[in-house]
C-alpha cells in the first residue's frame, strides 16, 4: 500500500537529535569563543593605551610641558589603571585633566612595570616627548594588559618608541618582563 500523506512519528526524534547536536557544538565552542573575546579585548585595550601614550607624548612635545599619564580611579580608592587613565598637565593642585580614557572592558587589568620603581603608577613625559623618571633620567616602561588569560604588553622605550607584543608568542616579549610588571 502506498502512502501519500506526511510521515508521522519521526519528527520528535529528528528534533531531539538536532537539539543534541546543537548543545554539543555550543558546549565545545563556548570556551573557544570566550578565549577569542578575551584576546580581542586585551588587544583593544592595548591599542587604546598605546594611542593615549602617543597623544600624551605629542602634547608634551607641542606644548613644551611635562605631561603625565596617570591611573583614573575614585578618590577613595588606590590608583587602578584597570578603571582607565587620564592625560594630565601639571601636578598637585595645579593639575589639569586633558583627556580621560575609560577602560573598554571590565575584565581588563593593566600593570605598569618600570626600571624606576619609585616613580609610582604615573608615566611622566618630558617636554621633548620622552618618558622621564622623577630624577630626570630617561625611563623605559612596560604595561601589561590582561583580560582573562589573554595578555599583551605595551612597551615604551626610553626615547619614545612604542611597541605592542604578545608574551610567549613574540620573541622579545618574554615572561621575565611579564613577571616584573605584575
Amino acid at each position: 500500500m502506498l502512502r501519500t500523506g506526511p510521515a508521522r512519528g519521526g519528527v520528535l526524534v529528528e528534533l531531539m537529535t538536532t537539539a543534541t547536536v546543537i548543545a554539543l557544538l555550543a558546549a565545545t565552542a563556548t570556551p573557544q569563543l570566550v578565549h577569542w573575546l578575551d584576546h580581542q579585548r586585551a588587544q583593544q585595550a592595548a591599542d587604546l593605551l598605546a594611542a593615549s601614550i602617543r597623544t600624551a607624548a605629542a602634547m608634551a612635545s607641542a606644548w613644551r610641558a611635562e605631561i603625565m599619564l596617570v591611573p583614573a580611579s575614585a578618590p577613595a580608592q588606590p590608583p587602578a589603571p584597570a578603571a582607565g587613565w587620564q592625560i594630565v598637565a601639571g601636578s598637585g593642585r595645579d593639575a589639569t585633566v586633558l583627556q580621560a580614557v575609560r577602560s573598554p572592558h571590565r575584565c581588563v587589568r593593566i600593570a605598569m612595570g618600570t626600571h624606576a620603581a619609585a616613580d609610582g603608577p604615573a608615566l611622566r613625559l618630558a617636554p621633548v616627548g620622552y618618558s622621564r623618571s622623577r630624577r630626570g633620567g630617561f625611563v623605559a616602561v612596560t604595561f601589561t594588559v590582561r583580560c582573562g588569560k589573554a595578555r599583551r604588553q605595551v612597551r615604551l622605550g626610553a626615547h619614545g618608541a612604542i611597541r605592542i607584543c604578545v608574551p610567549g608568542k613574540d620573541r622579545d616579549c618574554n615572561e621575565a618582563t611579564l613577571a616584573a610588571a605584575r
